[in-house]
């Protein structure tokens, strides 16, 4: 498997250099980011363009592209709310009211592409979390949580 470290040692860092700014993207530059994953799997697994690597999609990354960036999303958000990252990040976050269900507020998005800011697609996804995650006070054992729970 040197390929696969390869990839994961060369490429994968110009990739997620950033990342949380591919929550705004579109449908078709997600199918763009796919598509180069595609291409490593293929590298990695010596297949050629046409085959099909379906039974292999989660080989680089351990899991579907989309869950990798949920992953990604809401690991950020826990360093955000953790004071870990600049704090007028944290400013942008409003909770629920609720204690019990640890939600968030998902901010007013109106306009065209306000619906694909990062704090609206990641109150999104946080929302989902079980509360057991989201109650993790510990950041490594979160994420190890959100991991399993991603399927990363």
């Amino acid at each position: 498997m040197g390929k696969k470290k390869l990839v994961q040692a060369l490429l994968l860092p110009h990739i997620w250099y950033c990342d949380v700014v591919y929550s705004g993207m579109r449908q078709g530059e997600i199918d763009s980011l796919q598509l180069i994953f595609n291409a490593c799997t293929r590298f990695v697994t010596g297949r050629r363009k046409y085959d099909s690597i379906r039974d292999v999609t989660t080989l680089i990354l351990g899991s579907t592209l989309q869950n990798y960036l949920k992953f990604r999303y809401v690991c950020f958000m826990k360093k955000i709310m953790n004071h870990l990252v600049p704090s007028y990040l944290f400013e942008k976050i409003t909770f629920g009211r609720s204690q019990r269900n640890l939600k968030l507020i998902i901010p007013l998005h109106r306009g065209n592409n306000r619906h694909l800011s990062f704090f609206v697609q990641v109150a999104k996804i946080w929302n989902m979390l079980p509360n057991n995650i989201k109650s993790e006070s510990r950041i490594n054992k979160y994420f190890e949580l959100c991991k399993e729970f991603f399927k990363c």
